[in-house]
């Protein structure tokens, strides 16, 4: 179990994974989302309920790390949070169509994770950081793209998310997480930060059971997946704090 301190308060920052459609609003039955974020919080607040520990969802859908940077002081520094959890990356891929090369994208986003990582810790040297994985599938659907999904039975009229994206812009965003995904454990262990790894969980799932069941549209989890980022997240997190 991972214990935390009296009031102690955590944030999540990062694009719509942790966002998870949340509310903006002091309804506190939407305020942390419909994610991995929501799963993480309930677990940590109700093993920890006689110290009132806080919990903060700044995660903004189509946020890059440079976003996240960017109002890292307003949205996360001033809560003067214990633990900040990072999940981003994807979007950031989208900056080759910008002019970017593959690795330029991937060196802007390890430069602006040591910034992040080296600011937090000019104001609060004694916060805990995790850095998890950003990961990306390429799905192929045999007819109805719904069949797989855990609850398909939704509108007629709604998009299905990104199954019509191109393949040069499927492929070039899947070689730039998976470049990501290569660099990023050396950079968290040069930082001293917790990584958790998630595209492992999602491959190790998909050997069973066809992809679209944990993610949806190539990005987005579905409630299952948002279930195994959160059991993944407990495995690694709770290990490494108990290291310490």
């Amino acid at each position: 179990m991972i214990k935390l301190d009296k009031n102690e308060t955590l944030v999540f920052l990062g694009d719509s994974i942790s966002d998870g459609a949340r509310g903006r609003s002091m309804d506190l039955n939407h305020i942390l989302g419909h994610g991995f974020v929501e799963m993480v919080c309930a677990r940590l607040g109700a093993d920890n309920y006689e110290n009132t520990p806080k919990f903060v969802n700044k995660g903004v859908s189509g946020e890059t790390l440079q976003h996240v940077y960017a109002h890292l002081g307003r949205d996360c520094l001033a809560y003067k949070p214990g633990i900040i959890n990072i999940l981003a990356g994807v979007n950031d891929s989208g900056s080759w169509s910008d002019g970017l090369t593959e690795d330029m994208v991937v060196a802007r986003y390890t430069d602006t994770m040591e910034r992040i990582v080296a600011d937090a810790r000019e104001v609060l040297p004694d916060v805990k950081i995790v850095v998890c994985e950003p990961f990306y599938t390429k799905i192929t659907f045999d007819g109805d793209p719904y069949e797989n999904i855990p609850h398909h039975f939704c509108e007629e009229y709604r998009k299905f998310g990104n199954v019509d994206m191109d393949e040069e812009t499927n492929n070039r965003f899947h070689s730039i997480v998976s470049k990501m995904q290569k660099v990023l454990p050396d950079l968290c262990r040069k930082l001293n930060v917790i990584f958790v790894p998630l595209q492992d969980k999602f491959d190790e799932a998909a050997k069973t059971t066809h992809m679209s069941y944990f993610i949806w549209d190539n990005v987005h989890p579905t409630t299952v997946g948002h279930r195994l980022i959160a059991d993944r997240w407990f495995e690694v997190v709770e290990n490494e704090l108990n290291k310490k």
